[in-house]
């Protein structure tokens, strides 16, 4: 055994280097628990070199768990290397002498666990291990081995031959280098060891981080040839305390392999520390600052966002903000919000929890729109329960607001119906939470005009005013100082006033009497009472066959349906009368003589008192002969002809039941040809007219529809035709009689302010006389009204329904400018009236002009097509010697011919929407013999019956001072469709360039104008305000190369344009159409308040195309419009392209056909676009348009299905 000393430096630097003969010496003389105290103690140093390094460990001289190590100096290399060495376990008797274990220790840190061990006996021979360890310079890692003595104490534990390689080791893989992992807190972090050489995947692959823990690999994974090895490893949801230093290790018993340390940086998504600034509020939006400042977390922030929701609500909307600042927009009116702003750092996870929140409330907005569905669910003689739709918030748009109910009512001021009216007015207050009320205290029978206001702090909405009428009462009494008589000696004549409350119709009046004193002895008194019935309009009695002489208890008493009311008194005494014989002659005389003559009288009559005296007066005589002459005279014959029996046949003529028109002279004015119509119509034009004027001249008499009399009225058989508030009664009168089922009417109530007609149907129920009308229903087109009304007269069981057809498209003076309305009326009334219905009663303001010229074109209709030729002349004629001045004017005169030329080219166009398809197919083929569709023929008449436009019909329009504002001088509005701008600005100047349309339910619903020039964007938006305009329709593109259109829009904020401010409340886009709402207001007129628009900019027609791109596109855009219009209450719409023509009225013909089918199940292309080319010649101008626009039917024809 060699002694050991510090001399022998080279023995311990780092290991012993003794000779194998001197081995066994050594190990004896070890004594220390480690080897490393060992060191301490004999050589004072750590390490050594890697060369001739060995450590050999005799197991049987140390207790169990003792350890020795060996660590090898600090390496630091640059490229790949591989550290071999050999080691020696054995036992004789095949136990174990302990454990070897190898560890990496990296810049001075832990050790670590261990990257290979072995243990048990290995056999008497020494076993080469390789260390591929991947860490490289400036980082240096340091290998310690360490030799633990097992419990078994018995043999050997050696190393040797340790050496630092510079080639890759060839048993066991490398590691590439393992990269830095950095994930925000939450996430999973993935480490992705490479490893390379030889390895299996069933060597075991782990993960050490630095303070030792271990993990396991969730995938490994290997690439051609088994060379090339992947482990992943994950962090699941890492957080700050898992930021930490890792590497990778892989051992087999050839040797280990350990990665170099990477870091997990674990990053904590930011978040503010302070809540976002509130700047401003409005009804619909917050305006915030971020406040972020300050942050907790790390940065650096990539991306700003706020959440926000309401205070009530679980759900909520996020933003994205670029800017400090941001608008929180489409938000509800008051209402508590709280908003947050999220802020995101890079990498996913990296958005932090919302910052602190701003609860803030947003103002109240103005009521959305005025209450609905005010009705009446009872209705008593002095109370109305009224009831109305749920108040809710989402038409108050304010949780503190409130409901008033205002109503008024006339009353008669002075006393009966011939004194002033005084209204009463009263806004009563109504709960918030309740949609029924009680007007009380109402007087009977009376129009209650009621209306409710919805009022909070931004504003207020009113409703229309709805009338309810309160039902009957019994009547007030009779005023007694209104009796008023005449006495005399046997009658008395009595008049009153209807009483104070007549509290319904008065029905009737009851007069009773009776005698209760007299001053003739030979009355007995009290007398029978007797009773009088008298009609409504008479308030007067002449009694008769009264004692002179006599006082009367006379009662008046006034009864309406629901019985008599109080009785007025009063007493009336007859005069006295002389005294009288009941004889005539003075009877003869008993006995005469010169100077005497004896008579026998008999006893007078009192009259009212005893007879006192008899006085006897003689007196001479003179005869003399009076010769009176009476002349007979006779009552004139009247010849009356009922109308109804001869012109206005009772039903529409369905069928030809004549052979031959009584309207035919067969001399000087024969029937004309329909065929020839057209060429008979321009002689009759040519020479300025002349042959209308010389055949403009007919004779005119009278006839009268007689009605029948009512009991003691002779004259109440007679109706004029000027319709007045005393006539009305009658008027239903005859409808009652004659068994009418349609109403014609051809003028307005007022026309050029007077009053042309007065209103003889109610707007609810109504008693004129004995007759109750009650409106059931009302439709109301673009050209006219249909009224619906009950007809119940009392003591008749039956209930009649009449419509009144009410044409409203007259002009008030002249004639239409065209016909198709009025053609289109007409057959709409020929259609509607039942063939078992009696006349038809037409009528306008004087019954003549207008009327004869709706005559006239309902019987030549009918001549036109039963026997194929019209006779307007005799006709006429005929007509005119049946009323007078039937036919007014030379102008109406050409009006019927020019209307029957255009109901004869032109033709029944309408189609039921159930027979559409196959119609359209019918129309779509082509005839073999002519080789043209149906669907040509009528483009082709539709083009022959536009009317073309005149230099004088456009004469606004080409004024020098407007020029400048027409896009093009060949597309110019008429002036009788010009929309004149109301408001004012600058020189005065009201002109724009645009038309006013009907739509088939509105009338002037459409303003066509092409895109705005630089010079005409204010007077565009001018137009939108002063016709309140809701919708506006974009069809052409800003960028089209033929002629650029500039943007008259603001895509933010509020611009101006002239006396007119719009401000973008909102903008959505979809790949069809972009949609924008703004608020216009004019700042000259605040008062009026603002308008709302919704811009609809449709972007798939594309220039140079007559059609859009996509059908399906363009079906989408008329949904959205027609269904905002819905909403909006159906304002005007305004349509424009780059000239104001083609496409604008392809969308208007396609919006009345939508509204044909939805409103009457019928599609009449022809109509609509006839229609529209009425007021501009230039819409529609193709029959690729017009078969766009039937497509577009097939379509709404499929919905129908």
């Amino acid at each position: 055994m060699l002694p050991i000393t510090e001399t022998q430096h080279s023995v311990f630097c780092v290991s012993c280097v003794v000779s194998v003969k001197h081995l066994l010496g050594f190990l004896n003389f070890f004594y220390l628990l480690v080897f490393r105290c060992m060191l301490w103690r004999f050589c004072g140093i750590l390490v050594a070199d890697i060369r001739g390094s060995y450590m050999l460990v005799n197991s049987s001289q140390y207790g169990a768990g003792q350890r020795a190590q060996l660590m090898l100096r600090p390496l630091s290399e640059n490229d790949t290397h591989c550290v071999q060495f050999s080691y020696f376990l054995y036992s004789r008797d095949g136990h174990s002498p302990g454990v070897l274990t190898v560890y990496v220790r990296v810049n001075g840190g832990s050790r670590g666990n261990a990257v290979w061990n072995v243990s048990g006996s290995q056999g008497r021979q020494w076993h080469q291990v390789e260390l591929a360890v991947s860490t490289f310079w400036p980082s240096e890692y340091q290998i310690v081995f360490e030799a633990t003595i097992s419990s078994e104490q018995k043999g050997y534990i050696g190393l040797d031959d340790i050496v630092l390689l510079n080639y890759p080791c060839y048993k066991v893989p490398h590691f590439s280098r393992l990269g830095d992992v950095e994930v925000n807190a939450g996430q999973n972090a993935t480490f992705q060891c490479v490893a390379t050489g030889r390895s299996t995947k069933t060597d075991p692959f782990l993960m050490e981080r630095r303070n030792g823990v271990l993990m396991s690999p969730y995938s490994v994974t290997s690439s051609i040839g088994e060379r090339r090895l992947v482990a992943w490893f994950q962090v699941g949801g890492a957080q700050r305390g898992e930021q930490d230093l890792y590497r990778c290790i892989t051992q087999s018993t050839y040797g280990a392999a350990v990665s170099n340390f990477a870091e997990l940086i674990v990053r904590v998504p930011p978040t503010p520390i302070a809540p976002p600034q509130l700047l401003r509020s409005g009804p619909t939006y917050l305006i915030i600052q971020l406040n972020t400042n300050s942050i907790v977390g790390d940065g650096p922030v990539i991306r700003r966002e706020i959440v926000y929701r309401a205070s009530h609500s679980p759900w909520s909307e996020t933003h994205g903000v670029n800017s400090l600042t941001y608008k929180v927009w489409h938000l509800e009116p008051d209402t508590e919000y709280r908003i947050s702003v999220l802020l995101t750092r890079p990498g996913e996870g990296g958005t932090g929890p919302p910052g602190p929140p701003l609860v803030s409330r947003t103002k109240c907005a103005e009521p959305m729109r005025p209450l609905r569905g005010l009705t009446a669910s009872e209705i008593q003689s002095r109370q109305l329960l009224l009831q109305w739709e749920p108040v809710g918030y989402n038409l108050t748009r304010c949780h503190t607001y409130s409901l008033s109910l205002c109503y008024r009512y006339s009353t008669a001021a002075g006393g009966g119906a011939s004194g002033n009216n005084a209204t009463v007015r009263e806004c009563l207050s109504v709960e918030r939470n309740t949609s029924r009320f009680t007007l009380r205290d109402l007087p009977p029978f009376h129009s209650v005009h009621v209306r409710l206001a919805l009022a909070n702090p931004e504003g207020k909405k009113e409703s229309r005013e709805v009338t309810f009428q309160t039902e009957e009462d019994i009547p007030g009494g009779i005023a007694p100082e209104s009796l008023t008589f005449t006495p005399l000696d046997d009658m008395i004549f009595l008049k009153w006033e209807e009483p104070l409350e007549p509290n319904g119709l008065i029905t009737q009046y009851e007069i009773s009497y009776q005698s209760i004193e007299s001053s003739d002895p030979s009355i007995n008194v009290p007398g029978p009472r007797r009773t009088v019935s008298k009609l409504k309009n008479e308030t007067y009695h002449m009694f008769s066959g009264l004692h002179p002489g006599t006082t009367y208890l006379v009662s008046v008493r006034a009864r309406t349906a629901k019985g008599f009311g109080q009785t007025a008194l009063t007493e009336i005494t007859t005069n006295i009368s002389a005294p009288a014989f009941d004889y005539e002659d003075v009877p003869s005389p008993l006995s005469e003589s010169e100077s005497t003559i004896t008579v026998l009288l008999r006893p007078a009559l009192g009259r009212g008192a005893p007879v006192s005296f008899f006085p006897f007066v003689p007196w001479s005589v003179c005869v003399y002969l009076s010769l009176s002459s009476s002349s007979r005279s006779s009552d004139e014959q009247r010849s009356t002809v009922n109308e109804s029996s001869s012109l206005l046949g009772g039903s529409p003529r369905r069928h030809c039941r004549r052979k031959s028109s009584p309207y035919h002279t067969g001399q000087l004015h024969p029937a004309v040809r329909v065929a020839d119509l057209l060429q008979h119509i321009n002689q009759m034009k040519t020479g300025e007219g002349y042959g209308f004027k010389q055949e403009y001249e007919v004779r005119l008499y009278r006839h009268r529809v007689k009605m029948h009399s009512l009991l003691a009225d002779p004259n109440s058989d007679y109706v004029n035709a000027n319709y007045i508030d005393d006539m009305i009664y009658d008027f239903w009168r005859m409808v009652w009689q004659e068994n009418c089922y349609s109403i014609v009417m051809i003028t307005k109530l007022v026309e050029v302010g007077r009053m042309k007609c007065c209103k003889y149907w109610p707007d609810d129920s109504e008693l004129y006389g004995d007759i109750k009308i009650t409106l059931l229903k009302t439709e109301t087109l673009a050209e006219y009204t249909v009224r619906t009304f009950a007809m119940e007269r009392r003591g008749y069981p039956a209930k009649h329904e009449v419509c009144q057809f009410h044409f409203t498209n007259w002009p008030e003076h002249g004639v239409p400018y065209h016909a198709t309305g009025l053609l289109a009326f007409l057959r709409r009334v020929k259609a509607s009236t039942p063939p078992d219905a009696g006349p038809v009663v037409v009528h306008c303001s004087m019954g003549a002009g207008r009327t004869g010229c709706y005559i006239v074109l309902d019987v030549m209709l009918d001549m036109a097509e039963c026997e194929g030729v019209v006779d307007i002349y005799n006709c006429v004629k005929t007509l005119c010697s049946r009323r007078i001045n039937m036919i007014q004017t030379e102008e109406q005169y050409i009006f019927i011919h020019d209307a029957i030329l255009e109901a004869c080219l032109c033709g029944e166009t309408a189609i039921p929407i159930s027979e559409f398809e196959l119609t359209y197919k019918d129309m779509l083929s082509v005839d073999s013999q002519t080789n043209t569709s149906q669907l040509r023929e009528e483009f082709q008449t539709l083009n022959s019956v536009t009317p073309h436009l005149d230099v004088e019909e456009c004469s606004v329009s080409l004024l020098p001072r407007n020029r400048e504002k027409n896009r093009s001088m060949d597309v110019l509005p008429p002036d009788r469709a010009l929309a004149f701008l109301v408001s004012t600005e600058g020189d005065g100047n009201n002109y724009i360039n645009a038309a006013l349309m009907d739509s088939f339910l509105q009338p002037a619903a459409f303003v066509v104008t092409p895109h705005p020039l630089p010079t005409t964007t204010a007077d565009f938006w001018r137009l939108v305000f002063d016709y309140s305009c809701t919708s506006i329709i974009m069809l052409n593109q800003l960028n089209q190369s033929n002629s650029p259109c500039l943007q008259y829009w603001p895509e933010t904020g509020m611009q101006q344009f002239g006396p007119m401010t719009v401000e973008l409340l909102s903008r959505s886009t979809d790949d069809n159409v972009v949609t924008r709402l703004f608020r216009v207001t004019n700042i000259t007129r605040l008062q009026e308040g603002h308008l709302v628009v919704r811009h609809f900019q449709f972007l798939r027609w594309s220039a140079y195309r007559e059609i859009p791109d996509s059908k399906k596109a363009f079906l989408n855009l008329l949904a959205q419009v027609q269904k905002w219009q819905r909403e909006c209450g159906d304002g005007r719409t305004v349509v424009h392209c780059l000239n104001g023509g083609g496409r604008s009225g392809t969308f208007c013909a396609c919006t009345m056909i939508m509204e044909m089918v939805h409103h009457h199940n019928m599609v009449d292309v022809f109509y609509a676009v006839k229609t529209l080319r009425n007021s501009k010649p230039n819409m529609v101008e193709s029959m690729v348009i017009s078969h766009l626009i039937h497509c577009v039917a097939c379509h709404l024809f499929c919905m129908y299905l």
